[in-house]
């Protein structure tokens, strides 16, 4: 079994990365990086680079996929099938900000509200920028989403 892919969305593609990373695929994102500075990332760190640029991915060749779409949840389901992204089986695993793993935490270790602490008690956190992630409602509509896009 191949290790998943490794994407790099570029600057008009932040919304996109927060969905790879809630699905759990290591999205890399920063902005304003240049064109150079960001194909050759991809190259040494093995990510496919994803854009809107039809210019930049004839430039990038082999190591981009163009999508076709603006909309964050058709680039996500054009992505999973054509590179057979399973969008819920390690969905939550990474920080949708920092792209880091996240960590198992026990209660008294993650500063979350009171009445998540009444209905929760399963936590993980960065390690990278400390925030805390729980099961909460919002988490349960993502998988419906995931769902919902995996459906083709």
């Amino acid at each position: 079994m191949s290790a998943p892919p490794r994407f790099f969305c570029d600057d008009h593609l932040r919304r996109l990365a927060r969905w790879l990373r809630a699905a759990g695929y290591d999205a890399a994102y920063e902005r304003a990086i240049g064109h150079a500075t960001m194909l050759a990332r991809c190259r040494e760190e093995g990510r496919v680079l994803l854009t809107l640029d039809r210019a930049l991915a004839e430039r990038a060749g082999a190591v981009a996929c163009l999508l076709p779409s603006h909309d964050p949840e058709e680039q996500l389901r054009f992505l999973a099938g054509r590179y057979a992204l399973d969008l819920l089986a390690h969905a939550f695993t990474r920080c949708p900000v920092c792209n880091e793993p996240l960590v198992e935490a026990a209660p008294g270790e993650v500063d979350v509200p009171a009445r998540v602490r009444e209905t929760c008690d399963r936590f993980r956190r960065c390690a990278r920028c400390g925030r805390a992630y729980w099961e909460g409602d919002h988490v349960r509509h993502m998988r419906e989403r995931f769902r919902g896009l995996s459906d083709v």
